[in-house]
């Protein structure tokens, strides 16, 4: 009886932890961000938007709105100026071990990220692909 106990306070434990992060992921993500800069570690470019006001709002009914002075960059490596629809996904393909846990699909495009409650990360491939560093607004 003693073993079934700690078997079932382990499953409980368990779950919650799951619901816990989940909740902390909605929690940082909810808000205004200001797009920093963007890298393509593969050819060893990076793009600088700290003077621009680009902003990224995530919305808690799971809308995405990019505003921003977007068209007055030449060199402009981002979401257009738009909505666009995001739900949260597990780490099916070991992101994780990269040290990005959390996946994020923006319309029909799949993302990883980390987050902290002042910065966001957001990369398509993390080994190669496009990297958007974002800091908290409010």
């Amino acid at each position: 009886m003693k073993n079934l106990y700690f078997f079932l306070l382990a499953i409980c434990l368990t779950v919650t932890g799951c619901d816990t992060n989940k909740d902390n992921q909605i929690k940082y993500i909810i808000g205004e961000w200001k797009l920093k800069k963007v890298t393509i570690p593969f050819i060893d470019k990076s793009y600088d938007y700290s003077q621009y006001s680009i902003v990224y709002e995530f919305k808690r009914n799971g809308v995405l709105t990019v505003s921003g002075e977007t068209d007055v960059i030449d060199t402009y490596i981002g979401h257009t100026i738009g909505k666009y629809s995001y739900t949260f996904i597990e780490d099916k393909e070991g992101y994780g071990m990269v040290g990005l846990p959390y996946g994020l699909k923006i319309d029909d495009d799949t993302y990883w990220y980390k987050i902290s409650s002042e910065e966001l990360t957001i990369t398509r491939t993390p080994l190669d692909g496009y990297a958007y560093y974002l800091v908290k607004l409010k």
